[in-house]
């Protein structure tokens, strides 16, 4: 009986744990909520609705709209009889989990070549002879390879490795995003949207590309293919701030730095760059907000530009260079510290055109300063241990595609067990990683894509193994 009545106890007590762990984290996910001013700028998950998907067929025809296209070299094409699946997605995942011994190597897995093909349509009033938008494309992750095609049209990309030059895109663990706009078609001869399609080639091993040897060992959990991290459409007005993505478009959208810090006050520094695609100038007005986990705004500055056209060629923003004060501002600490919890602020950016918002963005902000010495991290002037763990970025059964909610909660078991610092094995975590790692005040340790001792000894002569070649320095 007594025995019956512990084991209750337990059961009890582990729910009421698991209900605590589970209010912690809608907690923070709530915390995390900045509602943007509304904008000309529209962001479109395009992992909520299906994609067609075929693996390891490459047929060249796959890039081409359904109803071909000649001055690309298309005749048409049908996807119909292709998988529907969703995105992000890992290809291996109903394949490679099988009962042999680990450490094998990337033979072991499927999806040397995977295509992905997006049909959506456009309302014609974006189109150039109404409103005039910008459509861009995010890829959060897509490893190793890729090609990306609208419409039969290849998009390049801006590897400095010669033998990329036919990649739009080479490593997952880095984003890039796309301009497609050139290359959309918002309505036909009757004034109806018509289907656009969107192809991704996703490979390993391709001859499109060289693959980089440092990211290439599947028992470092670094060869999984695929779309593997979310896909996002941005439809922006033509004045704009970029995306924090630099590869591909080499632009760049907003950076936010602590100058000083204490508990009376910290000088915030925030940069802003805004891109004018537009044929004439525009009368741009930047406001920037400073706002408090509870939707307080603490600190505010505004600036006004001319901002010429951008013209044709590389794109160059204005940059908007703007220094703000928090009075009595919550510092950042790591988690577990005896001087602090981490705390963050939002960083609104609103660009206006004769009073009209036209774009938004938000950046996160935890006030701190962090100096080193030989022994310590010293943050907001008090030295720190960190204590850690390590960890791969696939998981258990789902392979490279990971849920959100599933990494806020790995982070929040590290949290609980007073963890304050974290390094992917290998390869760098994305987006929502790092929103979760600084609600919860772990400190990253990003690497850019190793294996072990990955770059202890570089290669000399061509064709020599087991060293790093000038391209993969180049790369990472």
């Amino acid at each position: 009986m007594r025995k019956n009545v512990r084991h209750s106890a337990w059961q009890g007590a582990g729910l009421l744990l698991l209900l605590l762990g589970l209010f912690l984290l809608s907690a923070v996910h709530a915390r995390a909520a900045v509602t943007l001013p509304p904008s000309n700028h529209i962001r479109i998950n395009l992992g909520a609705t299906p994609w067609r998907y075929i693996k390891d067929v490459d047929d060249p025809n796959s890039k081409c709209p359904t109803a071909g296209d000649s001055s690309v070299g298309c005749t048409s094409f049908d996807d119909s009889g292709w998988q529907s699946i969703g995105v992000p997605q890992t290809p291996a995942d109903n394949d490679t989990f099988i009962n042999i011994e680990s450490g094998g190597g990337q033979g072991q897995l499927t999806g040397n070549t995977n295509w992905y093909r997006k049909h959506f349509t456009l309302d014609p009033s974006y189109g150039p002879d109404q409103l005039n938008r910008k459509i861009l494309v995010e890829f959060e992750g897509a490893h190793t390879g890729v090609q990306v095609y609208i419409n039969g049209h290849f998009i390049p990309g801006n590897s400095q490795v010669q033998a990329n030059a036919q990649a739009t895109h080479v490593i997952g663990f880095i984003p890039f995003i796309v301009d497609i706009t050139p290359y959309v078609k918002f309505k036909d001869a009757n004034g109806q949207p018509v289907d656009n399609v969107l192809a991704v080639k996703v490979s390993r091993g391709d001859r499109f590309f060289e693959s980089p040897s440092f990211s290439g060992a599947f028992r470092f959990g670094q060869d999984d293919t695929g779309l593997f991290r979310p896909v996002w459409m941005h439809i922006t007005d033509r004045v704009h701030i970029p995306e924090n993505i630099y590869a591909v478009l080499n632009t760049w959208g907003t950076y936010v730095s602590t100058v000083s810090a204490n508990d009376a006050a910290a000088t915030i520094r925030v940069q802003t760059n805004v891109l004018n695609e537009y044929s004439t100038d525009q009368p741009v007005t930047l406001t920037t907000q400073i706002v408090d986990a509870s939707g307080a705004v603490v600190a505010t500055a505004q600036a006004s530009q001319t901002i010429p056209p951008n013209g044709a060629g590389a794109l160059n923003p204005t940059l908007f260079d703007q220094v703000l004060t928090v009075n009595n501002p919550t510092l950042w600490y790591p988690n577990n510290s005896i001087y602090g919890h981490p705390y963050m602020y939002r960083v609104i950016h609103s660009v206006s055109i004769n009073g009209v918002v036209v774009d938004t963005k938000e950046s996160p902000l935890g006030i701190r300063t962090i100096t080193w010495d030989s022994n310590f991290p010293i943050i907001n002037g008090h030295p720190h241990y960190l204590w850690g763990a390590s960890g791969r970025y696939d998981y258990p059964a789902l392979g490279s595609a990971v849920p959100p909610n599933l990494q806020w909660q790995d982070l929040s078991l590290l949290a609980q067990a007073g963890g304050s610092s974290y390094r992917p094995g290998h390869s760098s975590q994305g987006r929502e990683w790092l929103d979760a790692a600084d609600e919860y005040g772990i400190m990253m340790l990003q690497p850019s894509g190793d294996g072990e001792n990955g770059f202890g000894a570089i290669c000399t002569t061509a064709g020599q193994g087991n060293c790093a070649t000038q391209d993969n320095i180049t790369l990472k």
